[in-house]
């Protein structure tokens, strides 16, 4: 199942946890970012850690999900009622974890207590398991919930590749701009290769805003980027190079044509 199967349909196993499906669908490729992978380096680590290590992870733990509910204010921070299940199977995940290192804390304080090194940690205790029991109530019916957000229909149509992509922005920008497809790569194999690359299928958009300004908005180096022309820098061989351009806020090859275009409009009028 690629990722996209996924996005528009959800996880067909383990429904309690897609989060877990939606890992182990994406293994291989860029789902996970760098900052997340090294987090799972030191996650994945079964030897005994020393105080320093488990104080940092906790407040980095308390930081992403911090973040994460910042993010989701955004519009446009999931396209799919799917991804929402994704995210929702999480934060259910981390409340459940919450539960149990809460628990483990009071044993914790009970063992420290028995090497003499404190005293009369009756009352942390039974407060540390009724800020479990009481993490692990509120925690409503997770399964249930993952397939009721599963089970909603998806009924956009998100593109599979970055020349599906810069096609459907081009449709929705519509006679305000022109899809320059002069230079699209048809070999099937390189423009896989390209994909794969974190290029773009060889389209570009081209456009004018209000001041007069043209410019042309296609992918290159992972990246959608915006690029006026008058800034590009003749070569000998007949050639344009740019030494400045803007990127959009989504890499993704494969975002919302909408979400896109929004960003676009952000970023020059027309």
């Amino acid at each position: 199942m690629s990722k996209q199967e996924l996005d528009n349909t959800g996880p067909t196993t383990n429904t309690a946890q897609p989060w877990r499906a939606y890992e182990q669908v994406m293994e291989g490729e860029s789902v996970v970012t760098d900052l997340a992978s090294e987090l799972r380096r030191h996650t994945g680590v079964q030897e005994p850690r020393d105080p320093d290590q488990l104080v940092s992870l906790a407040i980095v733990g308390a930081e992403t999900t911090e973040a994460l509910a910042r993010q989701l204010e955004a519009e446009w921070t999931l396209y799919t009622p799917q991804q929402v299940g994704v995210v929702a199977s999480a934060l259910c995940a981390q409340i459940d974890a919450a539960s149990t290192g809460l628990e483990r804390l009071r044993d914790v304080l009970a063992v420290i207590e028995q090497r003499g090194e404190t005293t009369g940690t009756g009352a942390a205790r039974e407060l540390l398991l009724a800020a479990a029991d009481g993490t692990r109530a509120a925690k409503v019916n997770d399964r249930q919930l993952i397939e009721t957000l599963n089970a909603l229909p998806y009924l956009g149509v998100l593109p599979t590749n970055a020349h599906e992509t810069i096609a459907a922005v081009a449709d929705l920008l519509g006679h305000a701009v022109t899809l320059n497809a002069t230079h699209h790569i048809e070999d099937p194999e390189r423009l896989a290769d390209r994909f794969d690359e974190g290029l773009g299928c060889g389209c570009q958009i081209k456009l004018t805003d209000v001041y007069g300004e043209a410019w042309s908005f296609h992918r290159g180096d992972s990246v959608w980027a915006l690029y006026r022309e008058s800034d590009g820098k003749p070569t000998g061989d007949g050639g344009v190079v740019f030494t400045n351009w803007t990127e959009l806020e989504t890499p993704d090859a494969t975002a919302h044509p909408a979400h896109l275009v929004a960003q676009i409009r952000q970023n020059i009028a027309f």
